[in-house]
């Protein structure tokens, strides 16, 4: 559970029926931990399918992820240390054409000065 008694967040995908309407399927359900929890921002799709982006907050080893689902199967790319490589990162992530990926972070950094 997270805070306030809250879920921690899902992944969900939205088919349209031929009829109009739309079924949904939860294809992740975040749980805190080393996958994270919050997911900020949006999706983004590589060629393959997979879909990348990040979440607000981990416990109890770091401050946020950046992730890869395929399928069902969440990967933590990387996990924020609050510190250096920043933490809460609000927004999504993008995609180049070689693969990589590239975001921003609300706190931290070299000087590790917090606005929040």
């Amino acid at each position: 559970m997270g805070r306030d008694g809250v879920g921690c967040g899902n992944i969900f995908e939205l088919t349209p029926r031929a009829d109009g309407s739309w079924i949904e399927t939860v294809l992740y359900t975040f749980q805190g931990g080393s996958h994270g929890a919050f997911p900020t921002g949006g999706l983004v799709l590589d060629p393959d399918g997979n879909l990348f982006g990040t979440t607000n907050e981990v416990s109890p080893s770091g401050c946020a992820t950046v992730f890869k689902i395929s399928g069902t199967v969440l990967t933590t790319l990387h996990n924020f240390n609050c510190s250096s490589d920043g933490s809460g990162p609000y927004t999504g992530v993008v995609r180049d054409h070689a693969g990589n990926l590239f975001g921003t972070t609300y706190a931290g950094g070299v000087s590790n000065k917090s606005l929040g």
